[in-house]
Order: C-alpha cells, then sequence, then structure tokens
C-alpha cells in the first residue's frame, strides 16, 4: 500500500508541546489527553534523569535520536518497578508513550519507534484476578430490583447490562435505542440510520466529543471516550425495562431526546442527566447497602466505573468460545466495550 509523504518536521523545538498542539487539532477529548499527559509525564522524567533532556531557559530540551532499543527496554523496566504507580497503570502508561513515539516516526521526525518493539515482549505482570470489591451477582440482582428511586434504579441497572462509561450512558439519546415490541414506535422517535436494520440493540457513538455538537446540535457537556463506535444487543429484561423506563419519562424540550432525565424541579427539569449526576446517584445508592464508606479506596467500594469492572470479569469468566462460534472470549468483550488493541481488557478485569 502506498505510504503518504512524510511532513516536514524540522521546525519542531519541543516534541511533547507539538503533540499537546495535534490533539486539540484532532479534537481529542480532553478526558483522553490529561489521561496522556499522566504517561508521558512519566516519560520527561526517566529522559530528564537519564541523560536526554538538557536544561535550556528554565525547561527542557529533549533529544530521542541516540534513544535505542535498549534505551527502550530500560524505560520499561523502570516504568515496571520504579516508577512508583502499580504495575498495570505501568502497562497502559508503556501504551500511551508508544503512541506518542509512533506519531512522531509516522511523520518522519524519528527513524523508528524502539518502544513498540520491545513492548511486544515485554512482561507487566498484570494480575488477570480483580482486586476490586466483590459482589455476588445474586445480592447485586436482588439489590437492583429492590431499588426505590425509578432514575437510580435505570442507571445502576444499565450500568450492569451495558458495561458504558457514566459518560456514555448520559449521552445515549432515544434514537440510540431500537427495540422490536409493540409500543416502540409510539414511545421512541425512529432510531438513527446506524441500527435500524438492528433491532434490540442501543448505539454507543465514538463520535461525541466534549464541548462538541452532538446529535440535533445539542453541546454535549461529556464526551464518549469509546474507541470506536458499537452496537450492543439487548436482552429481553432490558427491553422491558427500557419500556418501562420511557413510558413514564419526563417532558424535556431537547429535540435530541435524552435517555436519562433531570427530575429536578428548578429551570433544568427534563434536561439531561449528567454524568456526575450519574456518579453522585450510584454512590448513594452503594452507600445505603454499606458498600461504600467515605474513607474507602475505589478498589474497595461500588461506583459507576466498577459496573465496567464488573460487565468485563463476568462476561469473560462466563462466555464459552462455543456461544460466540469460537471465536476469542476477549475480542468478544473488547468489541461490546467498544476497545481495540490487546493492551485493554485486562486492565479492567
Amino acid at each position: 500500500m502506498k505510504q503518504p509523504p512524510a511532513e516536514v518536521t524540522g521546525d519542531i523545538e519541543d516534541i511533547f508541546e507539538y503533540y499537546w498542539e495535534e490533539l486539540e487539532i484532532t479534537d481529542t477529548a480532553q478526558g483522553s489527553i490529561r489521561h496522556k499527559h499522566s504517561a508521558l509525564n512519566k516519560l520527561q522524567v526517566y529522559l530528564i534523569e537519564n541523560g536526554f533532556a538538557v536544561e535550556k531557559d528554565e525547561s527542557y530540551e529533549y533529544d530521542l535520536s541516540e534513544f535505542g532499543r535498549r534505551d527502550a527496554k530500560k524505560l520499561l523496566k523502570w516504568l515496571k518497578y520504579d516508577a512508583g504507580i502499580d504495575r498495570s497503570t505501568a502497562n497502559v502508561y508503556a501504551i500511551q508513550i508508544k503512541k506518542f513515539i509512533q506519531f512522531f516516526d509516522q511523520i518522519g521526525h524519528f527513524a523508528w519507534n524502539p518502544v513498540a518493539t520491545e513492548l511486544q515482549n515485554f512482561d507487566f505482570e498484570v494480575d488477570q484476578e480483580t482486586t476490586k470489591k466483590h459482589i455476588p451477582t445474586n445480592t447485586l440482582r436482588t439489590e437492583i430490583q429492590q431499588t426505590i428511586d425509578p432514575i437510580t434504579f435505570v442507571i445502576v441497572f444499565l450500568l450492569a447490562k451495558w458495561g458504558v462509561r457514566r459518560s456514555e450512558l448520559t449521552n445515549v439519546d432515544l434514537h440510540d435505542v431500537h427495540l422490536d415490541h409493540p409500543l416502540y414506535d409510539s414511545l421512541f422517535p425512529k432510531p438513527r440510520p446506524e441500527i435500524r436494520d438492528y433491532p434490540d440493540t442501543v448505539y454507543i457513538s465514538s463520535e461525541i466529543k466534549e464541548a462538541h455538537e452532538g446529535p440535533h446540535g445539542e453541546v454535549r457537556n461529556w464526551g464518549n471516550k469509546r474507541v470506536r463506535s458499537t452496537k450492543i444487543p439487548i436482552d429481553r429484561e432490558t427491553k422491558k425495562v427500557l419500556i418501562w423506563h420511557v413510558a413514564q419519562l419526563m417532558p424535556t424540550e431537547l429535540p435530541s431526546e435524552p435517555l436519562l432525565r433531570s427530575q429536578a424541579t428548578a429551570n433544568n427539569l427534563g434536561d439531561r442527566l449528567g454524568a456526575n449526576s450519574i456518579s453522585d446517584r450510584v454512590k448513594l445508592w452503594a452507600r445505603e447497602r454499606g458498600w461504600n464508606e467515605i474513607d474507602m479506596s475505589l478498589d474497595e467500594s461500588v461506583h459507576a466505573h466498577w459496573f465496567r469492572h464488573l460487565f468485563t470479569t463476568h462476561l469473560r469468566k462466563n462466555v464459552d468460545p462455543s456461544d460466540i462460534n469460537g471465536h476469542s472470549v476477549d475480542y468478544f468483550v473488547k468489541g461490546l466495550r467498544g476497545d481495540t488493541g490487546e493492551d485493554v481488557i485486562d486492565t479492567y478485569t
């Protein structure tokens, strides 16, 4: 395949600043940029401590022209043992650093990507067993069923069923849901084109960005971190809950018709329920059941993102390759989660 010509990059004075500008140009979500910052801050520390940076005008000038394969191996070993982070985080940071160097490799500023080469055979020893708070499935199901507040019930139910992030749940609109049900046409608008031929499906878009216009011109306060848009199947139980929920939804003036709406009596009545509101409701719900304490760490408590870990771990343990035509369970779960790359799933298990 014919490769595009490399950019002329001789005028790049600071590779990190140039990379941040590139991310802004490509509309990378702010949350994702902050995540990359954390990884590349570690890289900067390593480069400064190991002679790949020169102090200049109260800052540093970084030179990777002599950064080779052994240097990459030493960097990965440093992330694993000496960077002050756990090994699963070190693994994620290594992936971000690889992508950073890969960008400059692709535009012709670096000769090659030694981190990518060494990362192929480097073992961060990610623990396959979850350290997250464990709640038996039957107990969780009973507690969800006994939830009195209707909005909280729908939130925890859908987080468990779909494995989506809180930002992705807040961005679901009625036209993102297609149900094979007699009441569908009277309760829902026409489904979006991507799922019109896929009944009993919810569509999670990867194109919704923070502070950018989404469908119907509504500027979204939260972006979807999903790498690619995903069709998630809806089972019979979820279908019943969705029909019940939409049948008694608060009216809204938003043409996008969000699935989750505020019940407040102030001016935001019927507005899209935000991601922070989802988090607050889940935390309160879990605290009422004795699963959260104020001084607990995230690993010890139940929160909105805990359900994404639950979703991943449950499916990975309970789906058999024979159920999915002999395909890899990992890739099946990654497909539902909207992830790419083999590095992601172990972080959530």
